[in-house]
């Protein structure tokens, strides 16, 4: 079958997000319940309590910024009611970073607002004096200019098709650049300098509408491990034709709205004169429209007097060719306009920088790793070349049983005649589900021993329908992902004790039946190979509830995903810790597995050292944590059936709660020694 099986029996897994529909999560049932009580009681305002706060909260949000900016309205009758305390504050947005985002444009015509910029940001980058700040410079296009033009605010500049106004000195070329992933983390460097480059953009550019991939990567990562941003959004719910304004004390987080619909806009479309001036007034009963509205288009608003034939046919003339209109209240309102001049009262908004007392954990900075030079190592290898690539589609229950039966006496036979010296598979969709399975060896045995074997054993699956096709390809290594040329030469060698390991417990634990022991297996594999790596307490715990968090984000759980996952870890938490325990191999029902993940240890002994040595060294490019992830990653890939990354979350949330536990008793525990619980 295609479920979890026995693991995920009694936890609802969260759909993983990807389509276009908003996903209802349960802050959304507090809105709902909030809105269809304001219908009941005819009202246009909604106001959220700290119970109602506490609700709505993310179970796992992402933290804000080290610098951010607010933008806000004011509204107050008077201003000496305003120094009373008696006013509203409409929350537009919180973003970052930096907190001068907004005001980069601003600053050639003020040199005090440039001064107070300039020591924001030399604010922020203080939060984290191991890295350089760098400005991005980039003219996408021309009309553009004026919103990306600011002065030089910051020492260093990235220049991209566009003119630093920096010393050359100070000026980071595209190709001094270098990327790495760094403990789950992008790391952007500079070679020449050694240090971690943080790429900034002081504008308010929209860099993700038709920009160049290298500009929208700089500027993206900005956001890496932080919220890109704090706004209202109802969700789901968006698309109702009335929401109500939305309070909590003297915030107002979202102003009433209203949709105009296709029949309702080609209503007042045909009505000219005095007909247009009745039908808006008829709109405005049914409807219950206050007189000041603004018609809003993205962040651009037209204010409309609906008592004002001139402004109604200045709306209507927008209106053309439009079949849906979006419409808000006017707040604040002409009389509670807080700037004030001369002339009278003004709108405004007020933009405000922030700077947190302490950097966000996600700005720490990480260990330096060597710099990836251009691979010396090939990493195509075609069909007839040194190694040999089948894709083999199938379903995931037939997957299981072409492993076990068909392939699995080939696979002895080839690496007992030596005819393949290693080999390794995975399961993969694209979209269709199949096995892929790699062997090496010396070119011309592979071809004419291996390859007529394969093509042997396939035929009847084929022909019986259980195999829909096999598809034999080029091999593209993933030399980054794994650390570099030596990096993915030992993940291969690793790769094949792997296979070999889930191979003998799919065959061990076959049906339905097995799939209770294999999802133990998964996990008690994963503890041995950390511990054969050479990661101690600490590491698999910080590794482990780092995975956990990530899968976490990836599925968006919630509340009840973490009572059932607590409630089935305190049903299985007595056999996971004896699982753990080494000295009780010999009681398990799980020998024969088990002994498959010794026989994996034992061949891995020398892998494991090679890949401790050249992490010492500073040999990979990538961090020995993700290296151990992505390990970690395939195995539970090859030896559970189906519904692998629902599984994985699971897994790695079962085995944070285990290592916190025993660090918790043992604090000097170590991995290097038998994990006594």
């Amino acid at each position: 079958g295609a479920d979890g099986g026995p693991l995920l029996a009694d936890i609802a897994i969260p759909q993983q997000s990807g389509g276009a529909t908003a996903a209802w999560k349960p802050r959304h049932a507090v809105l709902l319940a909030k809105l269809l009580a304001s219908r009941e009681a005819g009202v246009q305002h909604i106001e959220l309590t700290e119970a109602d706060m506490q609700q709505m909260s993310s179970a796992d949000p992402l933290p804000i910024p080290a610098a951010l900016s607010v933008t806000a309205m004011l509204a107050a009758s008077s201003a000496e009611a305003l120094d009373a305390g008696d006013f509203r504050l409409l929350f537009t947005n919180a973003i970052g970073p930096s907190g001068a985002k907004m005001l980069g444009r601003f600053c050639h015509g003020d040199e005090q607002l440039e001064q107070c910029v300039r020591d924001h940001l030399q604010a922020e980058e203080s939060l984290n004096p191991d890295a350089i700040f760098a400005e991005i410079v980039h003219l996408p296009e021309g009309r553009t200019g004026n919103v990306i033009l600011r002065p030089v605010l910051r020492e260093y500049e990235i220049p991209y098709l566009g003119r630093s106004g920096a010393p050359a000195d100070k000026q980071l070329s595209i190709t001094d650049l270098r990327v790495s992933i760094q403990a789950g983390r992008i790391v952007l460097r500079s070679a020449a300098l050694n240090r971690e480059i943080i790429p900034r953009l002081t504008n308010a550019h929209n860099y993700s509408w038709k920009g160049l991939g290298l500009y929208k990567f700089l500027c993206a990562l900005q956001h890496q491990d932080v919220s890109d941003g704090l706004y209202w959004d109802w969700g789901p719910l968006e698309s109702s034709e009335f929401l109500p304004r939305v309070t909590h004390g003297k915030l107002v987080l979202s102003r009433a709205r209203w949709l105009l619909q296709s029949p309702e806009l080609k209503s007042l479309l045909a009505a000219k004169g005095a007909e247009l001036f009745t039908a808006v007034q008829t709109l405005r009963r049914e409807r219950k429209l206050p007189r000041f509205v603004a018609l809003r288009d993205s962040d651009n608003e037209l204010p409309v007097d609906l008592d004002n034939i001139l402004s109604i046919e200045s709306l209507v003339d927008v209106l053309k060719g439009r079949d849906l209109a979006t419409l808000v209240e006017m707040f604040p309102a002409a009389n509670e306009l807080t700037a004030v001049g001369p002339e009278g009262r003004f709108t405004h908004e007020l933009v405000v920088p922030l700077l947190k007392r302490q950097p966000c954990p996600a700005s720490t900075p990480a260990p330096m790793l060597s710099v990836a030079t251009p691979s010396t190592t090939r990493r195509r290898f075609a069909p007839g070349s040194e190694w040999l690539y089948a894709k083999i589609y199938t379903g995931a229950a037939t997957a299981d049983r072409l492993l076990r039966d068909e392939l699995r006496p080939v696979i002895d036979d080839a690496i007992a005649t030596g005819s393949c010296d290693r080999w390794f598979f995975l399961r993969y969709s694209d979209p269709d589900g199949h096995l892929r399975i790699r062997f090496h060896g010396e070119p011309t045995r592979l071809r004419e021993e291996l390859l007529p074997r394969l093509e042997e054993v396939l035929a009847g699956p084929l022909d019986a329908g259980w195999v829909a096709r096999v598809q034999f390809d080029t091999y593209e290594r993933e030399t980054e992902r794994y650390g570099g040329d030596l990096g993915v030469e030992l993940a291969e060698k690793l790769f094949h004790a792997d296979s070999e390991a889930a191979l003998s417990i799919i065959d061990t634990c076959s049906g339905d039946a097995g799939l209770d022991a294999r999802w133990r297996l998964a996990l008690r594999g994963i503890d041995q190979l950390l511990d054969d790596l050479g990661f101690d307490l600490a590491e698999k715990s910080e590794i482990m509830q780092s995975a956990r968090d990530n899968f976490a984000r990836e599925f968006g759980v919630g509340a009840d995903f973490k009572q059932q996952t607590s409630a089935r870890f305190r049903t299985e938490r007595a056999s996971l810790e004896a699982l753990l325990n080494r000295a009780c191999d010999h009681e398990s029902l799980l020998q024969p597995g088990l002994a498959a993940l010794d026989r994996r240890s034992a061949q891995l002994r020398h892998v494991a050292e090679q890949l401790c040595e050249a992490a010492a060294a500073g040999e990979f490019s990538a961090h020995p944590s993700d290296l151990a992830g992505s390990y970690i990653h395939m195995w539970v890939n090859r030896v559970l059936r189906s519904a692998h990354r629902a599984q994985e979350l699971v897994l790695y949330d079962f085995l944070a709660r285990l290592y916190q536990s025993a660090a918790a008793r043992s604090p000097a525990l170590r991995a290097d020694s038998v994990m006594t619980v």
